[in-house]
This record gives C-alpha cells, sequence and structure tokens, in this order.
C-alpha cells in the first residue's frame, strides 16, 4: 500500500500470512509489547538503534517478508545525521544531557584520590 507505515505493513502481512503476535514473539524471543510497540509505530518506546533494528530483521523473517524491504522502509524513517548520535547519549534510561557535568565529577573524584593517597 502506498501511504502505509512500516508498523501497518508487518501487521498487515503478519495477518495475511494467520501469524499472531504471540506466535512472532516465540519465534523471535522477542517481548509482545516491543512487538506491539513496532506494529504501532512507536520507535521512541524501544530500545535505541542496533537492537530496534534486529528486532526488525527478526519479526521480518518470521514473518516471512524480505529483511531487505523492512530494512529500508525503516532506513527511510530515519534521518541521517542520526547515525551521528553520541552512542552514550543514553545510559541505563538516564539521558546524559551535559557531559561536562559528568567531566567535573570526574575531575574532581580524581583530584580527592590524589589527594587522600598523597596524605598517607
Amino acid at each position: 500500500m502506498e501511504n502505509e507505515t512500516l508498523g501497518q505493513f508487518l501487521r498487515r502481512e503478519r495477518e495475511f500470512r494467520g501469524l499472531t503476535l504471540e506466535d512472532i514473539s516465540q519465534q523471535t524471543k522477542i517481548s509482545i509489547r516491543f512487538l506491539k510497540c513496532i506494529e504501532a509505530d512507536l520507535w521512541n518506546d524501544l530500545p535505541e538503534g542496533a537492537f530496534i533494528r534486529g528486532f526488525l530483521r527478526c519479526t521480518a523473517q518470521a514473518i516471512g517478508v524480505p529483511r531487505e524491504e523492512v530494512m529500508r522502509r525503516f532506513e527511510s524513517l530515519q534521518p541521517k545525521e542520526s547515525s551521528l548520535e553520541n552512542p552514550f547519549r543514553k545510559f541505563r534510561g538516564i539521558e546524559v544531557k551535559n557531559q561536562f557535568f559528568i567531566f567535573l565529577v570526574f575531575a574532581i573524584v580524581v583530584i580527592l584520590l590524589a589527594a587522600y593517597l598523597s596524605s598517607r
């Protein structure tokens, strides 16, 4: 279909083949929650980057659609500059907004450690 989203495409193909989300989850070991997010195009509710790509490849294979087609559709959703994003911007769900602050805390810890070791 012309204006079909990636999630709609995957859902349509899955339903056409008579597969349930449970079937796909058992075959791929991807949680039903994540599969629902994929079919609803809720990309921000999924883990970042490589995980989404892996989920999509496994889902495509389980459904029986060409992985290349799914990945092409997914890549068309991504802004080109996203590949330049800092891979450490999220750590265990906490967004790192100020790298200077982290550097400052690290520097203070190093200085305190050096002062402690020199006083012994």
